[in-house]
C-alpha cells in the first residue's frame, strides 16, 4: 500500500510529535497507534494487554489509563447543580465516561463527587488525585496527596507531588522531607535525586547537590540528566570549568539531544569559546536541521564581536582586535600590541589570577567579556527553573518511549513549576495531538511565549491541529501568514503542503511544495522530504514524469528510504515498468520495516498485480496481522483470496473491510465484489510486461 508517507517536517527536535494528514484509498495515512501503559511497581513501562487489563480494571492505574483511551464524544466539566443530582455510583460511571474521552477535568469533577459520599475509599481517592494531575489542578492534587501519604507513606506519585509543591513554596527542606520518600524505582529514583540536588543547591550547598547526584547509581541512560543537572548547578554556581566537563560528557553521551547540545554550546560561548560553539551548534545541525532553539543560539553567537582569527594576541600582534583590547583596558586604542600594551595586559592578568605571560587568550577575553555573547542566558536561573527543567527532560523523555501517561505527570508538574516553559508546553501539546486531543493541544500551544524562539513552531502545529479539527480555512490562513512572514520557512511550507495534501488538493499541494524546493541552494538528506512529498502531489495530479523524477531525487538524497521505496516501487510495478527494480526496492523497504502493516501490503499487492497469487497471500495475511484494522489491507487480501479459489474466505474479508468504514469511493466497489465477486481475470499491465520480457517477481 502506498500511504502518504507518515512523516512530517522535525519541529522540536526528538521531543516534537509529527503530523501526517489523511489521504484515500492506498495513499490513506497510518492510523495513530497509542500505547496504552500503566504504573507498575518498579515502573518498568510495559505496554497493557487487553486481559491485563481486564484483569486490573479496578486498579488505580487505570485513572490515567483511561484518560489516554480513544476519543469519542467531548465531555465537559459537570457543574455543582448537575453533580448534586447523581448518587455516587452516578458520579463514578461518569467518571469513568469521561476518562474513557480523556476529559481528566470532568473526571476529576465527578470522582471528587463520588469522593464526598465515600471519604475513605482508596481508589476514589487515587484515581481523583490522578485525574487532578492529568488536567493540570496540580493545587488540588496536593490536597488529596496529603490525604492519600496518610494511609500509604510510600506512595510515590504523592510523594513526588508533594515535593515538587515544597519546592514551588521554596521550603528546600520540606522538599527534601518529601522527595527522599519517593524513591524506589527507576524513574523516581532519578527525579528525586536531581530534585533533591537542585534544593541542596538552593540551600547554598553546591558540593552536596553535585555528590547526591554523584552517587546515584542506575541504567547507562542516567549519565544523560546527571551531567546535564550537575553542569547546570555548578554553571551557576560559578564553577564554569567543572560545569564544562559535566556538559561535554553529557553531550558525547548524544549529540542529537538538542537540551545538551544547547547547554554545552551556551557554556562555551559564555566560557569565551566561541570556535567550540559553533561547532557544536554545526554538528548539531547536521543531526537535526533547523531546530528553533539552536538557530537562536547560532543567530546570537554569531551576531557578537567575532573571536578575533589571530587569537591569541601577544607582543608584536595588530589589527581591530588590538584595538578592541586596548580600548577595554582603557588605553590609547592604536591597533599595535606594543610593550605599554603587554605592560598592562600582565598587570590586569596578575589582577584576576591568570598566568601573567602577556599572552591574551579565551579567559582573558572572558574576563574583559570580549568576543562572546555576554548576554546569552543560562537555561535554567533559579533553582525551581532547574527543577522544572528535571520534569520536563524526564517528562519528554517518558513520552517518547511511550509512557504517556507517566509522561503526562511529569509534564503538568514542570508547568506547574515554570508556567511558560516552551519546550514543557509544546512536549505537553504533542502529547495531546498524538492521542487525538487536539483542542486540548492548541490552549497549549497559544501559552508558548511570543518572545520564545519555539513560538513559530507552536504556531505550526497549531495550524495542523485547527485542520484536525476541520477548521482548514483558519490553519491554511494562520501558515500563509507564516510564510508571508518568512518565506523561507521550509517547516510552515512542508504543513501548508501537507494539509493541502491531505485534503487532496494535489495541484495545489505540488506547488506549495515547490515553494520550499526553491528555498534549497544545495540539496541536503533532509531535504529529501520536500521531494518526496511533491512527488505524491504530482503523482496524484497525474504529472508521472514530474513525479517519477522528484521521487528520484528524494532517494538520491536519502538512498535506501523506506517510504520513498516503497511508493517509486509500486509505482513503477502499477504502471508495468522497471518490473524487476520496482520489486527489488518493495522488497528493501519491508527489510527495513518489516512489522509496517502498510509497506507489506505493497509487497503483497505487488505479487498480486504480476499475477504471483500464492506468495501474495503470504505477504497479505501478513499485512492484516500487522494492521487488521484497515479496510484497504483487508480488501486486497479478499481479492487475493478470490483468485486462489479461496471465495468463502474472500466475502469474509470484504465484509469486515466494509465494515471497517473505508474510503466513499471505495465503498460501491466493495459492496459489488460482495454481491458479485470479481469479474473474470484479465492480464494486468504488469503481468503482460512480464510476459514479455520473461522476467519475474
Amino acid at each position: 500500500m502506498l500511504t502518504n508517507g507518515g512523516t512530517a517536517p522535525v519541529l522540536a527536535a526528538r521531543a516534537q510529535t509529527g503530523h501526517s494528514l489523511p489521504l484515500t484509498g492506498r495513499w490513506r495515512r497510518r492510523r495513530a497507534f497509542v500505547r496504552f501503559m500503566t504504573f507498575r511497581p518498579k515502573e518498568t513501562i510495559v505496554p497493557v494487554t487487553a486481559s491485563i487489563m481486564l484483569r486490573r480494571l479496578a486498579g488505580t492505574a487505570l485513572a490515567v489509563l483511561s484518560l489516554l483511551a480513544p476519543q469519542t464524544v467531548a465531555a465537559e466539566v459537570p457543574t455543582p447543580q448537575e453533580l448534586a443530582r447523581l448518587t455516587p455510583l452516578g458520579a463514578y460511571l461518569a467518571a469513568r465516561h469521561a476518562g474513557a474521552e480523556r476529559d481528566a477535568s470532568a473526571a476529576a469533577a465527578y470522582y471528587r463527587s463520588a469522593l464526598r459520599a465515600d471519604p475513605t475509599n482508596k481508589e476514589l481517592l487515587d484515581r481523583a488525585f490522578l485525574s487532578l494531575l492529568a488536567g493540570g489542578d496540580v493545587d488540588e492534587a496536593v490536597r488529596l496527596a496529603e490525604s492519600i501519604v496518610q494511609s500509604d507513606r510510600g506512595d510515590r506519585i504523592a510523594r513526588l507531588v508533594l515535593g515538587v509543591r515544597a519546592i514551588k513554596q521554596k521550603q528546600y527542606q520540606a522538599a527534601r522531607q518529601q522527595l527522599t520518600q519517593s524513591v524506589r524505582g527507576p524513574i523516581t529514583d532519578l527525579a528525586a535525586t536531581l530534585l533533591l540536588a537542585w534544593s541542596s543547591y538552593a540551600a547554598n550547598d553546591t558540593r552536596a547537590a553535585v555528590d547526591s547526584i554523584d552517587r546515584l547509581l542506575g541504567p547507562d541512560w542516567y549519565g544523560l540528566f546527571k551531567d546535564l543537572h550537575a553542569g547546570l548547578i555548578l554553571e551557576l554556581a560559578g564553577s564554569k570549568k567543572e560545569a564544562g566537563k559535566r556538559f561535554e560528557r553529557a553531550y558525547k553521551l548524544d549529540p542529537s539531544e538538542e537540551r545538551l547540545a544547547e547547554a554545552y554550546a551556551g557554556w562555551a560561548e559564555r566560557s569565551g569559546a566561541r570556535h567550540e560553539a559553533l561547532k557544536i551548534i554545526e554538528a548539531y545541525e547536521k543531526l537535526v536541521p533547523r531546530h528553533p532553539l539552536m538557530v537562536k543560539l547560532k543567530d546570537r553567537v554569531t551576531s557578537a564581536a567575532p573571536v578575533p582569527e589571530s587569537a591569541p594576541l601577544r607582543l608584536g600582534s595588530r589589527g581591530e582586535s588590538v584595538k578592541r583590547l586596548q580600548a577595554a583596558l582603557g588605553i590609547e586604542a592604536n591597533g599595535v600590541f606594543s610593550p605599554v600594551t603587554d605592560k598592562i595586559v600582565k598587570e590586569f592578568q596578575r589582577k584576576n589570577n591568570l598566568r601573567a605571560d602577556g599572552v591574551v587568550g579565551p579567559q582573558m577575553f572572558a574576563k574583559l567579556s570580549l568576543f562572546k555573547g555576554q548576554d546569552l542566558p543560562l537555561i535554567v536561573g533559579s533553582p525551581q527553573q532547574g527543577a522544572a527543567e528535571v520534569l520536563y527532560g524526564m517528562g519528554a523523555w517518558i513520552t517518547r518511549r511511550g509512557g504517556e501517561d507517566l509522561g503526562l505527570v511529569y509534564l503538568q508538574l514542570a508547568l506547574y513549576l515554570e508556567p511558560t516553559h516552551p519546550l514543557a508546553l509544546i512536549a505537553l501539546a504533542d502529547l495531546y495531538s498524538a492521542v487525538k486531543k487536539p483542542e486540548l493541544a492548541i490552549k497549549l500551544y497559544e501559552r508558548v511565549p511570543e518572545t520564545s524562539p519555539m513560538r513559530r513552531n507552536a504556531d505550526i502545529q497549531l495550524a495542523m491541529d485547527l485542520d484536525n479539527l476541520d477548521r482548514t480555512d483558519e490553519a491554511t490562513k494562520r501558515l500563509d501568514k507564516l510564510i508571508a512572514e518568512q518565506p523561507k520557512d521550509v517547516d510552515a511550507i512542508l504543513a501548508l503542503g501537507n494539509i493541502l495534501r491531505g485534503r487532496k488538493k494535489f495541484a495545489e499541494c505540488a506547488e506549495v511544495y515547490s515553494k520550499g524546493v526553491a528555498t534549497v541552494e544545495t540539496a541536503q538528506k533532509s531535504d529529501w522530504l520536500l521531494f518526496y512529498f511533491r512527488g505524491i502531489c504530482l503523482e496524484r495530479a497525474k504529472q508521472w514524469g514530474k513525479a517519477e523524477a522528484d521521487l528520484k531525487k528524494a532517494l538520491e538524497l536519502y538512498p535506501d528510504q523506506p517510504q520513498v521505496l516503497n511508493y517509486l516501487g509500486y509505482s513503477w510495478i502499477d504502471q508495468g515498468v522497471n518490473l524487476d527494480e520496482g520489486m527489488r526496492m518493495i522488497r528493501r523497504a519491508v527489510e527495513q520495516r518489516s512489522e509496517d502493516g502498510y509497506i507489506v501490503d505493497s509487497l503483497g499487492w505487488a505479487h498480486y498485480r504480476l499475477g504471483n497469487y500464492e506468495e501474495a497471500v503470504k505477504h497479505l495475511e501478513r499485512a492484516v496481522e500487522l494492521k487488521p484494522e484497515d479496510p484497504t489491507i483487508n480488501d486486497h487480501l479478499g481479492d487475493v483470496y478470490w483468485r486462489v479459489g479461496r471465495q468463502h474466505e474472500a466475502k469474509f474479508q470484504w465484509s469486515h473491510a466494509r465494515d471497517l468504514k473505508p474510503e466513499p469511493e471505495e465503498l460501491p466497489k466493495i459492496e459489488a465484489k460482495l454481491k458479485s465477486g470479481l469479474p473474470e481475470e484479465t492480464s494486468s499491465k504488469a503481468a503482460e510486461q512480464i510476459k514479455k520480457s520473461g522476467s519475474g517477481g
